[in-house]
């Protein structure tokens, strides 16, 4: 089933909140991302400087937090990032958008609304795993949770990584080749939904996650509107990963695990 299309309200999009005539929803074409290069001191990576140069562009998707917006980007306190900004669409699209906009082989995604150390971006590019994953803490040092687990024909939320079998994705590596090769977010998902289905398309195809050691904060769905479309996601989702093609991919997944230890 298709989630329901959009209406115009005062001559703005619903979903994105701009001109209808400008909105890709509508049939306008897309416009291109915006992008800022964060100038700061160089810091020495562990595996020698690889900052000197560009090594890694960071896509931002944004809404409406404009202030969360300049929180996260004064959290990037590196040399060689190629800063995407892309404003006025729904998450799919806009990071879409952005790997257009994309200079590197290294993808990382993140929310607007998240304090990212630098330590992390570094072990994220250093990282040798398909899918670079960042743990989440909420401002007062509290854990939230990092992803789901299949149990029982069902997911269970789970806070500790090793866990976790789809992760959350609101900061993470990819490599571009990876991205391309799986084809991106899939566009018929509005503001949520669209990591699971990337990510159950990855275990599929045989890519590998793994958590980085040093966390992010996150401030956790500040947005306006963040769930409104929550129940069009899940029967998009549902439609296209049905209990029964979920339980044989976990059930693959599970017994490779098992093999290994």
């Amino acid at each position: 089933m298709e989630p329901k299309k959009p209406k115009i309200i005062e001559g703005k999009c619903e979903f994105c909140g701009i001109l209808a005539a400008d909105c890709i929803h509508f049939g306008a074409a897309p416009k291109e991302p915006e992008k800022v290069t964060i100038k700061v001191e160089p810091v020495e990576a562990r595996k020698g400087d690889p900052l000197k140069e560009k090594v890694a562009d960071v896509i931002i998707a944004h809404w409406d937090r404009r202030d969360m917006l300049y929180q996260t980007l004064g959290s990037l306190p590196l040399n060689g990032l190629n800063v995407v900004i892309v404003r006025g669409h729904t998450y799919s699209v806009a990071n879409n958008l952005g790997v257009r906009a994309a200079i590197t082989d290294n993808l990382i995604f993140c929310n607007d609304d998240m304090v990212i150390p630098k330590q992390t971006l570094l072990e994220m590019i250093n990282s040798e795993a398909d899918f670079a994953m960042a743990r989440q803490f909420y401002p007062d040092g509290s854990p939230q949770h990092c992803g789901l687990q299949w149990v029982d024909n069902d997911f269970k939320v789970v806070t500790d990584p090793a866990m976790a079998e789809i992760p959350t994705a609101a900061c993470f590596r990819i490599k571009r080749s990876v991205f391309e090769a799986l084809g991106g977010f899939n566009e018929r998902f509005i503001n949520g939904g669209e990591d699971h289905d990337l990510f159950f398309r990855a275990i599929e195809a045989g890519y590998n996650f793994s958590f980085v050691d040093t966390p992010v904060i996150h401030y956790a769905s500040q947005s306006e509107g963040r769930f409104d479309y929550e129940a069009e996601n899940f029967k998009v989702l549902r439609e296209l990963w049905p209990t029964e093609k979920l339980s044989k991919l976990f059930y693959e997944l599970q017994k490779k695990k098992t093999v290994r230890a």
